[in-house]
């Protein structure tokens, strides 16, 4: 992709005339250019060029991340330094070297598999040299995504993993039938449908197999990041897995999300999830990426928008206010290596310039949620085509119609008391104890909003008689039928969702100690999934175009607003492209409500939105866009169901101060 005269502007890129103009422009970071996986030695040269560089960054108050790749090297010139390199490789079912050639047919760069403790090591020492020679202030590692792997260490470790989780005969024969430890293999396929093709995992080994992929990719990270704390200067760690692509990222990469952000501080994301109300009206946003981040105290970085390389601007500067308001003040990826020397445009400028001088309201912030959106590994996992979708559209739901909510994950489960409701969107795994946790929370005075087979199986996808967490909120729920019986025993696997039997238990409300239950059929997609491409030898790979709120969505919000009792603290029309996000900013002499316009092509005027009472009753309320800086105090107008604001004429993005 270089240009002709691409030595030029190398040169100009790396100067102090476009360090001065990136910082006149309000850029605070810039992610560089570091270790590329074609050998240190043969890299060096550019790396003096980063230490350059990042020195001149600093005089302008400007820090500097460099790129460094985890998982691939270059075959021409890394053996050269490293004539072993091959044993470092990832190999196929065949014992061939994995390519890094699934997209971009890059025949030249081989995959590293995360077990080779020689890479990790050498790799440790490229990291030093950036961190005490360079002078980075973030180390971001490229390409996790860890292919399944057959190499000779894998399936030695494989067998080690399973005899450490499974150390007893009984075990291992109540877990697989058999105890005998070198029986263990790792699962195959056929080369024209591999086993990482598969839907539903409800086969033993392959969930073992995948969980140790996700905790060994997990333990190099923590590994590394360890490292990082013993050197002589101190930086945090970023990372850049294949995640909210579409597919089963676990299966596919060996990738738990969540799992490996224990590790980072930031987390790249590199989806084409476009952040716009499409064409045919649907929003697509990234609260999934910015709120799964918030779980585990990570901001993303994120290739937002397309919009920099376009003329229109006004999608951009949506962009940017979603990054800010969801994003604990971190915008992404304003400018990138294309476009490093075109200037920005002045609307962008005043943007930036907005959020960094309010930067209290973004950063830092707690936000306030009266709903808990609960979601485990095991159900997103072994049974993704079924849950994923099911999650997808209730969160969609959940986004247009206003409601505040956060994510939890089973660490979380004994802290439930701070919200009003928890909704379980198709979970179909849960443990007796995970279910207990939820059931006290309904106990002691909490909503429930449950959608379909929600509780039917355990963590290991095995199906309860009966509905495991219903049982514990008072009702019985059969998961068997004949139905499951026949689609079993034909290997269809699964439920006929029609039939008579199974959606008549479902569509209840009721009471269950001082808490609310209401159980929802489930959420009727309102677009199919994306057919899957007959070439792909993958796991299936889903776009947005099924992004859209549930057919069913009025008695999915009628059941929420009746377990929180007094309706959502910020009650919206449904579907809207307006989305509130109530903020708490450290100092909580205040509360702020985030307004994001999400309609390039609509100016907001007459707008008028309630407060509920629960939330506060405000004896003030300012309001302030990046347009108008200068906050106009709201009229208050006080009714039966909180407090009403009729706000300004506004385009893309403003904030409501309640005091």
């Amino acid at each position: 992709g270089e240009f002709t005269n691409e030595k030029e502007r190398y040169d100009q890129e790396h100067s102090e005339e476009t360090v001065r103009q990136l910082a006149d422009e309000g850029i605070n970071f810039v992610m560089m250019h570091y270790y590329k996986g074609m050998g240190f030695e043969r890299e060096k040269p550019d790396m003096d060029d980063t230490k350059r560089f990042i020195e001149i960054c600093h005089k302008h108050d400007i820090l500097v991340g460099t790129y460094t790749q985890f998982g691939t090297f270059w075959n021409e010139t890394f053996p050269d330094e490293h004539p072993n390199a091959m044993d470092y490789c990832q190999r196929d079912q065949f014992g061939q070297t994995s390519m890094y050639s699934e997209f971009y047919f890059s025949y030249h760069r081989s995959r590293i598999c995360a077990t080779s403790e020689k890479f990790l090591s050498y790799l440790k020492e490229v990291v030093r040299y950036s961190v005490e020679s360079v002078g980075t202030d973030m180390v971001y590692f490229d390409n996790l995504g860890q292919n399944p792997c057959y190499c000779d260490r894998c399936k030695k470790a494989f067998q080690e993993f399973i005899a450490k989780r499974y150390p007893s005969e009984k075990q291992r024969v109540e877990k697989f039938g058999f105890s005998r430890l070198t029986a263990i293999q790792i699962p195959s396929g056929a080369y024209w449908r591999p086993i990482h093709c598969m839907n539903t995992i409800s086969d033993p080994l392959v969930q073992e197999w995948i969980e140790f992929r996700c905790q060994q990719l997990y333990d190099s990270l923590a590994d590394m990041n360890e490292f990082l704390t013993t050197l002589s200067r101190k930086v945090p760690m970023t990372v850049n897995p294949p995640i909210l692509y579409g597919d089963n990222a676990a299966m596919a990469y060996g990738i738990d999300w969540l799992r490996i952000m224990k590790t980072t501080r930031m987390t790249f994301a590199e989806d084409g999830n476009v952040t716009q109300v499409t064409d045919d009206g649907r929003l697509i946003s990234q609260h999934r990426c910015y709120k799964t981040a918030r779980v585990r105290h990570n901001s993303m970085l994120r290739f937002h928008t397309p919009w920099v390389f376009r003329d229109a601007i006004e999608p951009e500067l949506i962009a940017l206010s979603e990054s800010a308001v969801f994003n604990d003040g971190n915008l992404g990826v304003v400018k990138s290596y294309a476009s490093i020397r075109k200037p920005l445009r002045p609307e962008q400028k005043q943007y930036l310039q907005y959020f960094q001088n309010h930067c209290g309201d973004y950063v830092g912030v707690e936000h306030v949620s009266e709903v808990a959106v609960y979601k485990n590994f095991e159900s997103l996992t072994w049974s993704w085509l079924e849950v994923w979708p099911q999650l997808t559209i209730v969160e969609q739901l959940l986004i247009q119609s206003g409601t505040q909510f956060s994510y939890v994950v089973n660490d979380e489960l004994d802290d439930l008391s701070k919200f009003k409701t928890v909704v379980i969107p198709e979970m179909q795994c849960l443990s007796t104890q995970q279910a207990e946790k939820i059931a006290a929370f309904v106990d002691q005075g909490g909503g429930l909003l449950v959608t379909g087979q929600s509780g039917s199986r355990d963590l290991c996808y095995r199906r309860y008689e009966l509905n495991l967490l219903a049982t514990l909120l008072g009702r019985e729920f059969d998961n068997i039928s004949a139905t499951t019986f026949v689609a079993a025993s034909v290997g269809a696997g699964g439920d006929k969702k029609n039939d008579a039997k199974y959606t008549k238990q479902f569509g209840q409300r009721w009471q269950w100690g001082k808490g609310s239950v209401c159980w929802m059929p489930q959420a009727m997609m309102a677009h199919p999934l994306d057919p899957k491409q007959s070439e792909q030898m993958h796991t299936m790979i889903h776009g947005n175009n099924f992004w859209d709120i549930p057919e069913n969505w009025r008695e999915i919000l009628e059941g929420l607003d009746w377990t929180l009792g007094d309706g959502r603290w910020v009650a919206m029309d449904t579907p809207s492209t307006v989305v509130p996000q109530v903020s708490k900013p450290a100092d909580k002499d205040r509360l702020l409500l985030h307004l994001i316009n999400y309609d390039p092509n609509k100016k907001i005027e007459n707008m008028t939105i309630t407060v509920s009472d629960e939330l506060i009753k405000p004896a003030k309320a300012l309001w302030r866009t990046p347009q108008e800086q200068d906050s106009i105090e709201l009229k208050l107008s006080v009714g039966s169901n909180g407090t009403q604001l009729k706000l300004p004429a506004w385009d893309f993005h403003g904030t409501i101060i309640l005091f």
